[in-house]
């Protein structure tokens, strides 16, 4: 299994001439070892176990409870048309009135079949919520775990101690299972893209998982998981509000989503743009440079997290948008990811 590690050498992931055979445990201490990586599948594994269980017994039951049902209309089965949908799941009002005179149908009825099809390529409301309270209770309880854990550390309180004796510094089991649900998490979701409704940002889902894992995996095998724990507390802060949220839209409580939105917006701009720049970013960018010269390492990680900072600014420039929008016009502007059902004023149940 060597051979799956050999892109995290001690020349480029390590200061000066260490190497990874310096870490070697004592009776007191246990040090970062680049075969732990190998565990984090297993916690996927686990993860998604555990998901699907939750699912099954808790999160059907919750929806229920909540009375949140999936109205779809029925939908016609009809091969022709199925034909024609293979070629464009949008066709233009020309299309329309082509399809209509060959199937014999009026232009509205052939308009409202296509809009429910396109509707049932979507996710149900009923999955969507199963799947975001998931993750709203996975992100609740990584929080608190994470946060119940570094108030207990040095470094929480004051970033330099992240770097005291870096990087041999002893690793506390606590943020090592920190570690290991956190990227065994995004690796049950990359497990679950296959087996979930595939959503309109399926393909950047799978790009932000893969950057994901490889920042939590090469973060740890470079020694970095004090700077690498706070990355992960500052995230998951808000995550939580955003995914409590989706499941108060889901079960239309509308107020209490828009609250919840609300608060989520605040916190994601106070979280990304002024905790982790001015936290997090000086601190791997400066304070790192009062223990060990910069090196390819350094390099490396202060890139990718440089990149990260950009998204924030990009989301939260989205989220402004949004939250404006629901604010101050009333009306909260369609995402380019969103699996909200398509309605039309002439729906109706003549069909």
């Amino acid at each position: 299994m060597d051979y799956l590690l050999h892109p995290f050498t001690s020349d480029f992931m390590l200061p000066g001439d260490i190497t990874f055979d310096d870490f070697v445990d004592t009776v007191d201490h246990t040090y970062v070892k680049r075969h732990h990586l190998l565990y984090m599948p297993m916690y996927g594994i686990l993860l998604l176990v555990l998901r699907k269980l939750y699912e099954k017994h808790v999160a059907t039951r919750l929806a229920g409870h909540l009375q949140i049902q999936n109205k779809r209309k029925p939908l016609l089965i009809d091969a022709r048309l199925e034909r024609l949908y293979a070629e464009t799941k949008h066709p233009d009002q020309k299309r329309v009135s082509a399809y209509a005179k060959r199937l014999d149908m009026d232009e509205r009825s052939v308009r409202r079949w296509f809009r429910r099809r396109r509707n049932h390529d979507r996710p149900d409301l009923v999955n969507k919520f199963k799947e975001t309270s998931w993750r709203f209770l996975f992100y609740t309880v990584a929080f608190c775990y994470g946060l119940a854990t570094l108030i207990q550390t040095p470094w929480f309180w004051d970033t330099s101690m992240c770097w005291t004796g870096f990087p041999m510094q002893p690793l506390w089991m606590s943020i090592y299972y920190y570690y290991m649900i956190e990227g065994g998490f995004y690796m049950s979701l990359l497990y679950s893209l296959g087996m979930d409704n595939k959503r309109k940002d399926f393909y950047e889902q799978i790009i932000h998982h893969l950057a994901t894992i490889f920042l939590i995996t090469f973060s740890y095998a470079c020694n970095f998981i004090r700077a690498g724990s706070l990355v992960m507390i500052v995230h998951d802060m808000s995550d939580v509000l955003l995914e409590v949220a989706k499941c108060a839209h889901y079960a239309e409580r509308r107020r209490l989503a828009d609250n919840l939105f609300t608060s989520f917006a605040v916190v994601f701009i106070i979280s990304r743009l002024l905790l982790f720049p001015r936290v997090v970013l000086y601190s791997t960018l400066v304070e790192s440079l009062l223990v060990t010269p910069p090196y390819s390492g350094y390099y490396f990680l202060n890139v990718l997290l440089f990149v990260l900072q950009l998204l924030h600014i990009f989301w939260s420039i989205t989220i402004v948008r949004m939250a404006y929008d629901m604010l101050v016009v009333g009306v909260v502007r369609k995402d380019d990811r969103s699996d909200v059902e398509e309605k039309s004023s002439d729906e109706d149940d003549t069909n």
